[in-house]
C-alpha cells in the first residue's frame, strides 16, 4: 500500500486512508463550542475530521438547535413576573414539542442530565410534568454519547502528551508505562 497517506480523524482517533476527510475549520469549531465540546486542537498543524463524525457532529448540532427553537417558542408564553409554568393538556415532548404518540418517558433526574450536558442553555422547568418523547430521547443518548466520547479520547491523548513531556528521557533504561486514569 504504497503511496497510501494516513490521517488520524481529531474526533474519534481513527485512521483516515480513503481520502474522504474535511479539515477542521473555523465552522467546524464554532459547532464545536455550540455544542460545548472541549476537544483540544493543538492549533500548530492541520487537524481533519472523518465524515462519519462530521454527520455525527452536524446531527448534534442540528438536534440542539430544534431543541432550543421549542424553547424560544415556548418562553413568550410565560407569565415571567409570575414565572409560572406552562400546563399543557396533553403529553408534549419537551424538547421537540411534537404530541407524544406512543412510548414517552417523564423527565426524571437521568434524563434532566443528559438534557443539561447536551443543552445547559434549556429551561426545562417551564413546562409542568415534562416528558421527553422516545426519539429525543434516543438521540440525546446518542449526540451525549459521541460528545463524551470524543471528550474522553481527547482527554487520553493530552494526557498521554503531558506524561511524556514530563518525563526524563535522559535514562537509557527508562520504560515508561502510559495508561488513561479513569
Amino acid at each position: 500500500m504504497e503511496g497510501v497517506q494516513e490521517t488520524l480523524c481529531r474526533f474519534c482517533l481513527k485512521t483516515i486512508t480513503d481520502g474522504h476527510f474535511k479539515v477542521i475549520d473555523n465552522d467546524i469549531e464554532d459547532i464545536q463550542s455550540f455544542l460545548l465540546l472541549k476537544l483540544k486542537l493543538d492549533g500548530e498543524s492541520v487537524e481533519v475530521i472523518c465524515l462519519a463524525c462530521k454527520r455525527k457532529l452536524y446531527a448534534a448540532l442540528k438536534f440542539k438547535t430544534t431543541c432550543l427553537d421549542t424553547d424560544y417558542t415556548i418562553i413568550p408564553y410565560l407569565d415571567c413576573k409570575k414565572v409560572l409554568q406552562l400546563d399543557i393538556s396533553r403529553e408534549i415532548c419537551r424538547l421537540c414539542m411534537h404530541p407524544v404518540e406512543n412510548e414517552f418517558r417523564c423527565i426524571r433526574e437521568e434524563e434532566l442530565e443528559a438534557i443539561q450536558k447536551l443543552i445547559p442553555e434549556m429551561n426545562i422547568n417551564i413546562i409542568k410534568d415534562p416528558v421527553v418523547c422516545k426519539e429525543c430521547f434516543d438521540s440525546l443518548c446518542t449526540h451525549n454519547s459521541f460528545l463524551r466520547e470524543v471528550e474522553e479520547k481527547s482527554e487520553g491523548i493530552f494526557y498521554s502528551q503531558a506524561t511524556e513531556s514530563q518525563i526524563d528521557t535522559t535514562s537509557s533504561d527508562l520504560c515508561v508505562k502510559s495508561e488513561n486514569p479513569r
